[in-house]
């Protein structure tokens, strides 16, 4: 498997040397047809150093732009492939060059943050740029409460408004592009430090990705992956919510379930002791006490109440009790046919038996 994964890498390695030469002779071709040029690759990226024989600068910027609009095209054609293209501004001087250089590599980076597809050229973007942008602190509180109390939807809706109060037109310089998104990497730190977050060394991680990929990733696919954050964090602070009214809920039931066996244990010798008559003492209605006490306890509340009827029986027994009509009415029940009925059920003897067999 190694040597597969090395012939293959090979192969590509070899495809793309072909491609950059075949890009070298072809480009270097449209640009000798009236002018002279030279391409050679810097940084993984191939750069095209092109001496116009004109002299009006127009002319010079129209001609850059048509040698660009044709290699588009040809590659596009010929090998399927879509090529980036990016232009500087015209220079005089051999001076300048380096300048020639940085310009497109700007450019280049504001067309992967604006997902720009045309050609673009660095006048292009120079000027008229908005130099500050819409994250004020109002709002930014506002989208911390959001995502603090895990309202992903509405945490979606301004963050939407945000990228597009700010982005829906590329006006922006990229210094003051990268700080809106910084701000809205600090302003997820923030909250991550406030909350207790089981994840925060993943979240962390995912912020310093975003921001490593500044140069590398569209304005829309860093939204996708804030986004993606977002509602990773909301949906921690949702179950971490559910849990706690799990728990709260549990608590609540726990304590119900406490006060029904005291109250049971005070009042059985009470005839009227019954599912309707507790209930009403505890203000529930008598379904949900049900089932709120079998699901505690593992036992119906009827049983319960016959069990408890049943255990104090025996102990008036041991007592010397021999009247079953005294200790029927003794532990709450109202005749000894309800009695010993109740008695044999839990304990497979009548009383009269059991009495015997002490």
């Amino acid at each position: 498997m190694k040597r597969i994964t090395s012939i293959n890498r090979a192969i590509i390695y070899e495809n793309i040397k072909l491609m950059k030469f075949i890009m070298k002779n072809v480009i270097e071709e449209m640009v000798g047809k009236r002018n002279s040029g030279r391409m050679v690759e810097i940084d993984k990226m191939m750069v095209c150093l092109v001496n116009f024989s004109g002299t009006d600068i127009d002319d010079m910027k129209k001609e850059m732009n048509e040698i660009a609009k044709e290699a588009q095209k040809f590659f596009k054609e010929h090998y399927c492939i879509n090529l980036t293209v990016s232009t500087s501004d015209v220079h005089k001087t051999v001076r300048q060059i380096p300048k020639a250089y940085d310009e497109p590599l700007r450019t280049m980076e504001y067309k992967r943050l604006f997902d720009a597809q045309e050609i673009l050229s660095y006048e292009d973007i120079k000027e008229d740029h908005k130099y500050n942008y819409y994250y004020p602190l109002d709002v930014e509180q506002q989208l911390i409460n959001t995502i603090k109390v895990g309202d992903f939807k509405n945490s979606e809706v301004m963050l939407n408004e945000i990228f597009q109060n700010n982005f829906s037109e590329p006006d922006f310089s990229l210094v003051i592009s990268r700080c809106l998104i910084f701000d809205l990497m600090s302003t997820i730190m923030k909250i991550i430090a406030d909350v207790d977050y089981d994840d925060k060394e993943k979240i962390i991680d995912e912020i310093i990705k975003i921001e490593k990929r500044l140069g590398s990733e569209s304005i829309s696919e860093m939204k996708r992956n804030i986004l993606n954050i977002v509602y990773k964090f909301c949906q921690h602070v949702n179950e971490r919510k559910r849990m706690k009214n799990k728990c709260r809920s549990m608590n609540i039931e726990e304590q119900l379930k406490d006060k029904v066996i005291q109250y049971v244990l005070d009042n059985y010798k009470d005839y009227n002791l019954a599912i309707t008559s507790i209930a009403r003492q505890l203000n529930l209605h008598p379904i949900s006490l049900s089932r709120t006490f079998l699901e505690q306890t593992g036992q119906t509340l009827v049983d319960f109440i016959n069990r408890t009827r049943i255990k104090h029986a025996k102990e008036l027994f041991k007592e010397n009790y021999n009247n079953l009509d005294q200790v029927a009415k003794a532990v709450g029940y109202s005749s000894v046919r309800t009695f010993t009925r109740s008695f044999k059920k839990h304990e497979g003897v009548t009383p009269g038996k059991y009495k015997e067999a002490m």
